[in-house]
């Protein structure tokens, strides 16, 4: 097949500079494997800007970086500039036109997918290219950008579902919110509340527009195929999401050192690992600093453990005093982010304790890396592989956490067993050649479909 992948991100092959994210790689883990399996493939990127910068400008910075991808194509990017509702407006009847088209919940399509304008330049890319059938990657532009494009069949490949984060924020306000804002009058609250409820329900409804379009939805996390089939998109697939692990048997998996949980060698939990601000990180490290933290002191009583907290950025105002208690180890942004995973006991994944409900590149991480994984119950959900005392250990409180985290710490076996079985999951279902395949599977029906 002649495959066309739609993306905001550029293909890294790995974390080169400030603002390469998890995407970015696995972009460039899926397509160099699809190219590798025979296929002929190109990435278009489309480039936002704010309009306070040059379409030229944008250009110019991305030059270098195009230079450098081998093994597939990418092409000259397509840029749109965002003009999306929450960004800010000049002058005061924009801004007022706005707020006034989100109480009436009016706000268009375009302002949440200013992308969709360029459909007719992404077929002619696509008429070019010769390509068989789009696929856009974890990318909300890029879906907006070839939903028009009707002439090919179209594959969404979607992560967290676009509109949900702002949803979870504006319910739960008390945590993310600034104590400065606390000075608006109640009023001046009430009217920002529905404003932003006006906004939330206009993206969700331009959301749904632009995958209805397409014909599969793939799903990197299993908990959302439900949203979808709900609302009656009739080919949604749970797929999963990669990494670039070691080679199996190249020795470099996890081996958590050697602590024994003595003052000189205290037992290293990674406790997060990832930017402090983002909205699942919000959520996870709630639950790691108000319920997991006193009920580990309590659990290790007796032996000496650090819980580090690794990644760039603030935690919301809420939560900073909650950093400065016993045993956190507040690390920021660290270079070598392997090396401290590799050394830890216990990778202890959080983030889905709370309200959003992800894979998470990191779970898949820890298994390509094998760690040691314990996480909440809440991950059960996204992610169907998990396999309680095979691959990973299974909390529903942070009492019980707390007490499988000890367990992992002191039984080497089981510790080791974990790692093993990890590794292995992912050597199953989560390698680039596994994820790409079936993305391919669904892809090849499709155009099956659309031939006949």
């Amino acid at each position: 097949m002649n495959i066309l992948i739609v993306s905001e991100n550029l293909p890294f092959d790995s974390v080169k500079s400030k603002g390469v994210t998890a995407v970015h790689i696995q972009l460039a883990l899926v397509a160099r494997e699809m190219s590798a399996l025979g296929h002929k493939v190109a990435v278009l990127p489309i480039q936002m800007y704010d309009g306070h910068s040059s379409e030229q400008d944008a250009n110019a910075s991305l030059s270098a970086e195009l230079d450098e991808w081998r093994g597939y194509t990418v092409l000259p990017p397509l840029f749109i500039r965002d003009t999306a509702t929450g960004k800010r407006g000049s002058g005061v009847f924009r801004r007022l036109t706005r707020v006034a088209r989100s109480l009436l919940k009016i706000i268009p399509m375009r302002e949440f997918y200013p992308s969709i304008v360029l459909g007719p330049e992404v077929t002619k890319c696509a008429d070019r290219f010769g390509a068989d059938i789009l696929l856009s990657f974890i990318s909300p532009h890029a879906s907006g950008a070839m939903m028009t494009a009707t002439e090919y069949p179209r594959v969404v490949f979607q992560g967290n579902i676009d509109f949900v984060t702002d949803e979870l924020r504006l319910e739960f306000d008390s945590l993310f919110r600034e104590s400065a804002t606390l000075s608006r009058s109640p009023i001046a609250r009430l009217i920002k509340r529905k404003v932003r409820e006006g906004y939330i329900r206009c993206y969700e409804m331009s959301h749904r527009h632009v995958v209805l379009r397409s014909q599969a939805i793939l799903n990197t996390s299993a908990g959302n195929n439900q949203y979808y089939e709900d609302i009656g998109h009739p080919k949604v697939v749970y797929v999963g999401t990669t990494w670039s692990g070691p080679p199996a048997n190249a020795g470099q998996q996890g081996s958590g050192g050697v602590s024994d949980g003595s003052a000189s060698k205290p037992f290293k939990i990674i406790g997060h690992a990832g930017f402090l601000g983002m909205t699942a990180s919000t959520f996870g490290l709630e639950y790691l600093l108000k319920y997991t933290m006193p009920a580990l002191r309590q659990e290790m009583n007796g032996y000496a453990f650090e819980v580090h907290i690794i990644g760039g950025g603030k935690a919301t105002e809420v939560l900073r005093p909650y950093l400065k208690q016993e045993n956190i180890v507040l690390r920021g942004y660290v270079k070598d982010l392997d090396s401290e995973l590799l050394d830890s006991d216990v990778f202890l994944f959080l983030n889905n304790a709370g309200p959003l409900k992800s894979i998470f590149s990191r779970q898949i991480i820890a298994w390509a890396m094998g760690l040691c994984l314990v996480v909440h119950k809440g991950s059960l959900e996204t992610l169907p592989e998990l396999d309680h005392g095979n691959n990973v250990l299974v909390g529903a409180s942070a009492p019980e956490l707390a007490s499988l985290v000890k367990r992992a710490c002191l039984d080497r076996d089981l510790n080791r067993k974990l790692r093993l079985g990890g590794r292995y999951t992912y050597d199953e279902h989560f390698t680039p050649a596994a994820i790409s395949g079936k993305i391919l599977s669904v892809m090849e029906e499709m155009v099956s479909t659309n031939s006949s």
